[in-house]
């Protein structure tokens, strides 16, 4: 075997180095052409779909040594030559040694320069070319007969152990001497972990870096190249740097230099807020793409933990346009919990002006505001000028004009006078428009129960603080299909609603809330159907992400059987498309948009002949188009309502089957995977009596204990969450029972709306604002309504300038 080996310029030494790469640092695989190719495809969507720091790593590794690999190719940061019969293959000493005992221990005995030059008799070509990308990254494609020459040549390179595995493994297959295999040795970690030690103790470095204290750090030119285009840039010019190999590295925080190092050679990254900004300044100075990537993960993940971190970021790099859309997005969603924070109070006045310009905020005029009035408060004197300047930004004609007045004598603001609010077109309680100031953006669009002489449903809208309904359309009926379940989404200025006839179909609506006053002669307001591409399903969950609307499962209504197919709407280029099947079919069911990122969908009704109710969960992930099972909630229930709220989803109501309801509220956290249940049963609200509308206790008249308790659970009803005053020997509490239940979080609060009292044509529709988190609620009953009969719809809050749309009248 030495005979391979002729001529080296250079003498070995015997070295202390620990050996390059032990065989239980590796991993092996084969396979062929056409098989690699379907795995790297494989291998790229587990990657896209994999979470986690581990999966990050390993896609880093592999592009570094690729790019290294590329770069030995290209002859480009090379140091040294290697000679075969026919050809010379320039490589980097530091790879090379970090694989092979027999090149570390060449490289550490020698003293020359670059120029060092290595012959190898009796050597193909292609056999050394196998054998360098196999050393840079770990794969190589061979076929039988090749493998003893190859074998010869790993066992001088002191790599033999791995090319007999790769041996044993063609026998083992006997392949034809044809079929060629690809060698995939995983061992990247272990390969890069080496380099990195190299850097550490300086070996085989050919450049400096100098911090702006005077300390000096090696580094090797290839590897920083790979992964900074202003080091490739760099080192490929005519600096003065390049030809003194040191770089003054003054620029960067020298309290993150190792870590950035440690990204550089290893992929690993420990990013939080003290070092974020630091990272974020080197990545983008150094123009290393995969941490700048990494980071903006990092921040985007956290918009909603730690909102106020990232404010500041996003305000200070001009790199972060996809975090700012992100976060204007939490705005939008997220304002008033943002407002009512500490950190709100000490912000400029040119931050509160961003805020108050955003007239997509989902928050009401008046808590807008307030907010300001807060701010302002805050350093009354010094902010006296600019809360003139700024009280223009808020759209006094939304705040009732009750309220308005009222507001500026309670704050004793004389500049709140030359202001006028809209006109309440039925009499509300002082009372009651303060304690619902943050539901003045709310709306609720509906649809009557019983059939009028037009044969007709009607779709309507109602501003619970500023009138009576107002009619929308109407509907041809067809009393079977009829489903309360039925798709009903406003989105883009314009209402989607699926119009319950034998052949489902969504119609859209444009500009809803300009129609006017539901009067027996008013006119239909514009409506165009949309064509599906594929025949639509009823009783689907319906829910809006981005551009698109996604119809999920439902009944078909050809072969009446439930179905597991989901359809999605862009409602820009208004065109159909079909994404990835559920897992199992299910109708009834429930489905929410978490953040953005993901759909869940609940329960439902299964496609078995016995119709039974699930508790199955399934997760959508559109980045990859796939469904996939989570944990099951602990109750089956169909029909039932979800939303999130604090990072969880809350998943309340529905129905069992063999008219069994569930009677627990139950409390998702996608984080952890994990289920908890909270005691409420939207049916049955039980309130302290003489105390409706301020609902300071929650307790069910069953229960015995009269000691002060905390989250006590309670059968039929809600936690205990508030202090049950022992001294009354009496119950005290009265019951509420609501029929017709929907169920939404707005602004924080948990809101159920009594429809029930709509359908019976009752002119009050009942309103129970729920804190999740106390458990306190209230109860608002002096909102007048325009006698109809409303039994279906959903109550949602109104950006800012849709709410100036629905009141201008």
């Amino acid at each position: 075997m030495g005979g391979i080996f002729t001529k080296c310029v250079c003498t070995s030494a015997t070295s202390e180095q620990e050996p390059p790469l032990q065989p239980s640092n590796v991993d092996i695989s084969l396979a062929t052409d056409d098989e690699e190719n379907v795995a790297r495809g494989l291998q790229s969507d587990q990657q896209v779909g994999r979470e986690g720091p581990f999966s990050v790593k390993v896609s880093y590794q592999l592009f570094l040594l690729e790019t290294l690999n590329q770069y030995r190719q290209e002859n480009l940061f090379t140091d040294f030559t290697i000679r075969v019969n026919g050809g010379d293959f320039p490589v980097h000493k530091n790879v090379l040694a970090a694989c092979s005992n027999f090149f570390n221990d060449l490289f550490s005995g020698s003293d020359s320069s670059n120029s060092i030059d290595c012959e190898f008799d009796k050597v193909d070509v292609s056999i050394m070319d196998n054998m360098l990308n196999i050393l840079y990254t770990g794969k190589c494609k061979t076929d039988q007969n090749n493998i003893e020459a190859m074998l010869s040549l790993a066992d001088t390179l002191g790599i033999q152990d791995l090319f007999s595995k790769f041996a044993e493994n063609i026998e083992g297959n006997k392949l034809s001497s044809s079929k060629r295999r690809v060698l995939n040795c995983h061992y990247q970690d272990a390969l890069l972990t080496k380099l990195s030690s190299f850097q550490m103790g300086g070996l085989f470095c050919d450049l400096t870096l100098t911090m702006s204290s005077g300390k000096v750090v090696p580094v090797h030119k290839n590897v920083l190249a790979s992964t900074s285009c202003y080091f490739k840039g760099l080192f490929r010019s005519e600096m003065r740097e390049v030809h003194e190999n040191s770089v003054y590295f003054g620029v960067i925080d020298e309290a993150i230099v190792e870590d950035l190092l440690k990204f550089v050679y290893l992929g690993e990254i420990n990013i939080t807020f003290d070092n974020s900004r630091s990272l974020l300044q080197a990545s983008d100075y150094l123009l290393i793409e995969p941490l700048k990537r990494q980071i903006i993960d990092f921040i985007k993940n956290s918009t909603s933990s730690n909102f106020w971190k990232v404010y500041s970021l996003v305000r200070s790099f001009d790199c972060l346009d996809e975090v700012y859309q992100e976060m204007v997005n939490f705005v939008c969603s997220h304002f008033w919990s943002i407002a009512t924070s500490s950190e709100f109070l000490h912000i400029t006045d040119q931050d509160v002006r961003w805020f108050l310009s955003n007239d997509d905020i989902l928050s009401s005029e008046a808590q807008m505001l307030e907010s300001l009035i807060r701010w302002y408060k805050h350093s009354e004197e010094d902010r006296k000028e600019s809360f003139r300047r700024l009280l223009n930004l808020i759209h006094m004609s939304n705040i009732p004009d009750q309220y308005l007045k009222n507001l500026a004598m309670e704050q004793g603001i004389d500049e709140l006078s030359r202001f006028s609010g809209y006109k309440l077109k039925d009499d509300v309680a002082m009372e009651d428009l303060l304690k619902t100031s943050a539901f003045h953006n709310v709306v609720l669009f509906g649809l009557t129960h019983r059939l009028h002489y037009t044969h007709s449903y009607n779709l309507c809208y109602w501003l619970p603080f500023a009138g009576p309904w107002s009619l929308i359309a109407r509907i041809p009926h067809n009393k079977s299909m009829l489903a309360n379940g039925s798709p009903l989404v406003y989105t883009n200025s314009g209402l989607y609603v699926q119009v319950p006839w034998n052949n489902p179909k969504l119609a859209f609506h444009r500009n809803p809330l300009t129609a006017r006053h539901l009067m027996p002669n008013s006119g239909v307001a514009p409506t165009s159907e949309i064509e599906p591409s594929a025949p639509m399903t009823f009783d689907c969950a319906a829910v809006t992400m981005g551009k698109y609307i996604y119809l999920i499962g439902g009944m078909s209504m050809q072969e009446r059987t439930e179905v597991k197919t989901v359809q999605r709407y862009d409602v820009e280029k208004q065109s159909w498309s079909s994404v990835a099947d559920m897992r199992e079919p299910r109708y009834e069911l429930t489905a929410v948009n978490y953040k953005n990122k993901y759909i869940f969908v609940f329960g439902g009704i299964d496609g078995s002949s016995h119709r039974e109710c699930l508790k199955t969960v399934e997760r959508y992930d559109p980045l990859v188009d796939r469904w996939s099972y989570v944990t099951s909630m602990h109750q089956p229930r169909s029909s039932a309502f979800a939303f999130v709220h604090n990072e969880r989803v809350y998943v309340i109501g529905g129905e069992r089957g063999e008219d069994v309801y569930p009677t627990d509220c139950e409390l998702y956290d996608p984080l952890t995977d994990e289920w908890q249940v909270m005691r409420i049963q939207v049916n049955t609200l039980y309130t302290s009596r003489g105390q409706t509308d301020q609902g300071s206790f929650l307790y069910h008249p069953a229960a015995e204990n009269k000691e002060p308790s905390v989250g006590k659970s309670c059968a039929g009803g809600l936690s205990v969450l508030s202090n049950i005053s022992a001294q009354h020997d009496q119950p005290i509490f009265n019951e509420a029972k609501i029929t017709r239940p929907y169920v939404t979080c707005i602004n924080g609060s948990i809101v159920i709306l009594d429809f029930s009292t709509c359908a019976d044509g009752q002119r009050k529709a009942n309103f129970y604002f729920l804190d999740p988190e106390s458990g306190n609620f209230r109860i608002l009953q002096s909102l007048f309504t325009w006698p109809t009969d409303i039994s279906y719809g959903a109550l949602m809050p109104l950006s800012r300038k849709d709410m100036i749309k629905a009141l201008k009248d």
